[in-house]
């Protein structure tokens, strides 16, 4: 199995949407290393195993790309969702 490099909390920041990068910060203030591991992935698409200590960030890791995707989907209006 291929172990992700990872990125930097700046890099991963510019990648997410700007809404959620602020409230990332303001929240949490960097990323963990299982987050910076993993999101890039997530955000592309991308299918990934991680395993990770409890607390390490895995799920929130999860639901960024999803966050991230609705904010984007929201911002396009409401075709983007079949409304």
């Amino acid at each position: 199995m291929q172990k992700a490099a990872a990125t930097t909390n700046e890099e991963l920041f510019s990648r997410l949407h700007p809404r959620l990068a602020r409230w990332f910060r303001e929240t949490y203030g960097r990323f963990t290393d299982a987050q910076l591991r993993c999101v890039p992935s997530i955000l592309q698409n991308e299918s990934i195993l991680l395993t990770s200590p409890t607390g390490s960030g895995k799920t929130l890791a999860g639901f960024l790309g999803v966050f991230d995707h609705l904010l984007r989907e929201l911002e396009q209006g409401p075709r983007s969702l079949g409304v």
